[in-house]
């Protein structure tokens, strides 16, 4: 299965613990993917491209546990 990725803005800081409550994101999240407690998804803003774990999800909220940073393809991420 193919991770669903969502691009969202420099407003919402990626961090470790994240508290989402956008409903927009949360209704593309809960009634348009049906995605559930355990499902990963990938946030992608203009500095972070990161995988993360939805630990709870309603209504109002979702809150995500960081899984893992990606890297971005095109990216150099070579020691200078």
């Amino acid at each position: 299965m193919s991770l669903l990725r969502f691009h969202v803005g420099e407003e919402l800081e990626l961090k470790h613990d994240l508290w989402v409550h956008d409903k927009e994101l949360i209704g593309k999240w809960r009634d348009e993917q049906k995605l559930q407690v355990n499902d990963d998804i990938v946030l992608i803003n203009h500095s972070h491209e990161r995988m993360y774990k939805i630990a709870e999800i309603n209504t109002r909220e979702v809150h995500l546990m960081h899984v893992t940073d990606l890297v971005r393809e095109g990216t150099d991420n070579s020691a200078a």
